[in-house]
């Protein structure tokens, strides 16, 4: 794994599997690469932010990853930090992501 200053540490999860953490860097190319373009940004807890795929991802029947707040998210989407923008997953954020779907 590789960790540049400019990656943050995220927790990629995918429909039908755990969510896995990873570093990426913190970009947009890198973040279209895992989820599809165009974003969408979605608060979830703890300065905590999922990012997906979800507005056109729907049309496209991408398989559905989670329930979330009377809506689903499909696709990949990734857990981010959001503390004055995109950072890495705290320790505390890491635990909150795992028991909500580990």
């Amino acid at each position: 794994m590789r960790y540049i200053n400019d990656d943050i540490l995220v927790a990629v999860k995918k429909p039908s599997k755990l969510p896995v953490l990873q570093y990426i860097p913190n970009d947009t190319r890198s973040i279209q690469d895992i989820v599809g373009d165009p974003m969408k940004y979605i608060n979830f807890q703890n300065d905590i932010m999922i990012v997906a795929y979800n507005n056109e991802g729907k049309p496209r029947d991408l398989p559905v990853n989670f329930e979330y707040n009377n809506d689903v998210i499909v696709g990949t989407c990734f857990f981010v930090g959001n503390i004055g923008g995109f950072s890495s997953l705290t320790e505390e954020q890491i635990g909150t992501v795992l028991n909500k779907f580990g």
